[in-house]
């Protein structure tokens, strides 16, 4: 018998808020390590642009500092009114897996919610520039902690594909955001591209997506936005790149699309993304435009989460983001 689409539901949500709190973390730590190092006039925008590329910057307080990591910290760590901060997505996650814990491992629903239960009480006062290096690790270390979890204790249903799903919908989206980054925080004037700076901003985003050591196996240190594209892009070796996000997608969908005995549109849907964005060369995506691409890419991917959620009868879920604009 088919799964109930409420369960399917949550458990597709559990993967993505769960990545999405973790990738949120990547994107501080991508603010937090650019803003370390002072640009030659004083320059900074790199909170405004982790604001800007984590599609928050929608339901950011008239009130708040764009550029002030206080204001934005606190927006992207704990502000409940923000759906993407790492508090509403672990609360969200823990949530989800709580009203169908009979479907999971006890492991799973152990470490997801001891990680819930890290952030529970954390307050805007344990903010600081002291104590945000541990939050994202904690937050980065949990998340693939109950990962790990799934991976280990789950078996190969409908519950691991419905999980799985969520989290590379959600990774590709992240990938893509984490790249923009790069794209917002413009080089100071008369910074020369591919100087000092650049290659920073660039080791940093690595870094923040943990691909530094495979980055460096493949390419050396030949640390230009060609390379990193297409590490994080086209190559399918990366678990973190848009080609491999695709392709788990196809590959959950077309098992899913085996137990329900039935085509799906969302694997239509995935191999168009997968035919028209990552089958492109770098060369065309950079000549193109890098940050045109991107957004090009989040809305098709958006779009797809949308077939999925209408190929499986998945309730409404009220997600806002800049992506569809």
């Amino acid at each position: 018998m088919s799964m109930l689409a409420r369960v399917a539901s949550n458990l597709y949500w559990i993967g993505r808020y769960l990545e999405r709190a973790e990738n949120t973390a990547r994107l501080l730590d991508t603010a937090r390590r650019m803003a370390a190092l002072p640009g030659p006039d004083g320059h900074h925008n790199e909170w405004e642009s982790v604001l800007a590329s984590s599609g928050s910057d929608y339901c950011f307080p008239e009130t708040g500092n764009k550029n002030d990591p206080t204001d934005v910290v606190y927006h992207l760590v704990l502000a409940p009114s923000n759906p993407s901060s790492i508090y509403s997505s672990l609360q969200k996650a823990r949530n989800n897996a709580r009203s169908i814990r009979e479907g999971l491992s006890w492991e799973c629903w152990h470490t997801l919610n001891n990680l819930w239960l890290e952030f529970k009480d954390l307050t805007p006062m344990e903010l600081s520039d002291a104590s945000l290096p541990d939050i994202i690790e904690t937050t980065k270390y949990g998340c693939m902690t109950v990962n790990g979890s799934i991976e280990s204790t789950v078996l190969r249903n409908e519950t691991y594909h419905f999980v799985r799903l969520g989290t590379f919908s959600e990774r590709a989206d992240s990938t893509a955001r984490i790249l923009d980054v790069k794209y917002f925080s413009l080089l100071p004037p008369g910074e020369p591209i591919e100087g000092a700076l650049d290659s920073y901003q660039w080791m940093t985003l690595l870094t923040a997506t943990s691909t530094r050591r495979l980055f460096r196996r493949i390419y050396g240190t030949d640390l230009r936005a060609e390379t990193v594209s297409d590490l994080l892009i086209k190559n399918d070796d990366c678990a973190r790149s848009l080609v491999f996000c695709i392709s788990q997608i196809c590959d959950h969908l077309s098992h899913l699309s085996d137990l329900y005995d039935r085509q799906l549109g969302a694997m239509s849907a995935a191999s168009t993304i997968r035919d028209e964005f990552v089958e492109r060369s770098v060369d065309d995506i950079i000549i193109g435009g890098l940050h045109d691409y991107l957004g090009a890419f989040m809305r098709a991917n958006n779009s797809l989460a949308q077939d999925i959620s209408r190929d499986f009868y998945f309730e409404p879920v009220n997600e806002t983001s800049d992506t569809d604009k």
